[in-house]
């Protein structure tokens, strides 16, 4: 009998040890799908961004305005990719947001956050500039108005169908594409092969690319000489 339980108990256990690894083992899966998730949701909306972007880029060509205007009206459209606002430093955050984080409750937060929207200090700041920065002369001034930590990184590119020509009966189409390489916010392979220590330093990046295509208009009326 003492055979017996001695036996039992080292059934029991293994059985326990045995779940503990599977348990490892399902929520190391469950966190790579859910980052992995992540990602991709974070890297959809950048590229939504930068669609949004192209479009404003070609409307803004398909009028006619030159290419330093068609540059600046891309970028302020690529604004919630641009990361961190370098021009014009403003002091202070989302100070209501500061506030529900550190007073408020798990639940409280949650309902916090479902029912308000915490405006940045910084919107104010950008809306007053953004006016000023599309009708800056030069890059240097429009630098000084407004800038941000990424914004150098947001390119775009216009190409044209051989229907763009001088005869107004002959109206093509253009496509503008805008491209950036977007940091990815955390290694999906360092996590799988257990390096934390690079898990967010080594996330490496990809190139996300918008498009927009859109009927010339400008070669009705105006000869376009790449200015």
């Amino acid at each position: 009998m003492q055979t017996c339980h001695h036996r039992a108990t080292r059934d029991w256990r293994a059985c326990r040890g045995q779940a503990m690894i599977e348990s490892c083992l399902v929520i190391v899966f469950l966190c790579l799908l859910f980052l992995g998730l992540f990602q991709f949701a974070h890297a959809f909306v950048a590229r939504e961004v930068l669609y949004h972007a192209a479009a404003r880029a070609g409307r803004a060509k398909t009028v006619g305005f030159n290419t330093s205007m068609v540059e600046k009206t891309m970028r302020v459209a690529a604004i919630p990719n641009a990361g961190r606002l370098l021009v014009p430093e403003v002091a202070g955050g989302a100070s209501a947001l500061d506030t529900a984080l550190a007073t408020m409750g798990p639940g409280a937060l949650w309902d916090f956050a479902l029912q308000s929207t915490p405006r940045a200090a910084t919107l104010d700041t950008e809306l007053a500039r953004i006016p000023e920065y599309l009708a800056s002369q030069n890059s240097e001034r429009a630098a000084n108005i407004l800038d941000y930590d990424n914004w150098s990184t947001v390119a775009n590119t216009i190409t044209t169908s051989a229907g763009i020509v001088l005869d107004p009966t002959a109206a093509g189409t253009f496509t503008v594409r805008t491209r950036q390489s977007h940091e990815l916010l955390m290694a999906l392979q360092a996590l799988w092969d257990g390096n934390l220590e690079a898990l967010t330093t080594n996330a490496g990046s990809i190139t996300l690319i918008g498009r927009y295509d859109i009927e010339a208009h400008y070669p009705l009326y105006l000869d376009d000489r790449l200015w």
